[in-house]
């Protein structure tokens, strides 16, 4: 029976799930140490309860959730294996991160060798809408223990009893939006830089008004998010060249976001810019950052 969750860490996803979660009779907790201002104030907002360690982490949870960068999510799996082992108690851990699947089997085996348990999970809907159209897709064994959380507000469904599926799953489906994403900018501010912006989007709404809808939904928040969207590029050209396939859009794409993140940070792009500004005000923006700090390495 869930009675307590644990999530790690509760940034722009996880204190949004928390909310969710606490507004169905939940208790959420987290141990907050070393964490950003903006995660500490998102915490507070999401009413999620800060406690003194990872181990106070596991030893409150009926299950932890795992909602970190990418880079971080293997870390984050070895610090809940120490916890684990030093409380011994075999508490369920999510990985609900864009990881390749090698990555999330990896954390498997040092979860489970400490004692714990483990849920391969990943997260397809916006942080923000997470009550009317997120769903939360799990795979391994121990899948069927996280749909109980259909049961507080969250939607849920089992892809497969295998640790890797629901993280190949979202790698499927980031290498769409986040390819889209990073092209749709590069064509754009072409079209900016050729006096054409105007004019190209008129045609894309004619001829694709759902590509158009998506750019001008996805695009003015890609700036703050680019640079952890490159590392969910990383990790689908990880798992493409797994399968012996030879990645080359996915690379691409990954470059291009990182490029992106860099120069988000190099032009003064805080987070108050986030949700401000439309899809025209973006590429203006950005187009006015690539002609102050052109990109060198090309």
């Amino acid at each position: 029976m869930l009675k307590t969750i644990g999530i790690i860490s509760p940034g722009e996803m996880g204190h949004n799930i928390a909310l969710v979660l606490k507004k169905h009779g939940l208790e959420v907790v987290t141990c907050l140490r070393g964490r950003s201002p903006r995660t500490l104030r998102l915490a507070k907002k999401g009413g999620v309860a800060d406690l003194p360690s990872l181990r106070a982490v596991v030893e409150a949870s009926d299950l932890i959730l795992s909602v970190v960068v990418p880079s971080a999510a293997l870390p984050v799996g070895r610090s809940l294996a120490k916890a684990i082992a030093s409380v011994k108690k075999p508490v369920l851990v999510a990985d609900a991160n864009a990881i390749s699947p090698m990555t999330s089997i990896a954390i498997d085996k040092v979860v489970t060798a400490a004692g714990g348990k483990y849920v391969d999970v990943c997260i397809i809907g916006s942080a923000q809408r997470l009550e009317k159209g997120a769903t939360f897709y799990a795979s391994g064994e121990s899948a069927e223990k996280f749909m109980g959380l259909q049961d507080f507000g969250l939607t849920t469904k089992v892809l497969g009893n295998q640790i890797g599926q629901a993280s190949a799953f979202k790698m499927v489906y980031a290498g769409l939006t986040k390819g889209l994403s990073s092209l749709s900018v590069e064509l754009l501010l072409t079209a900016r830089s050729l006096g054409l912006f105007d004019q190209i989007i008129e045609r894309y709404r004619l001829s694709y008004p759902e590509i158009a809808d998506f750019m001008s939904r996805m695009l003015p928040d890609l700036p703050w998010r680019a640079t952890r969207r490159s590392q969910e590029m990383e990790e689908l050209s990880a798992t493409i060249k797994s399968l012996g396939l030879h990645p080359v859009m996915a690379p691409a794409s990954g470059k291009a976001l990182k490029r992106l993140g860099e120069l988000t940070r190099s032009s003064g792009w805080q987070e108050p810019d986030e949700g401000q500004l439309n899809l025209k005000d973006t590429i203006e923006k950005l187009y006015k950052g690539l002609k102050e700090s052109p990109d060198k390495s090309s």
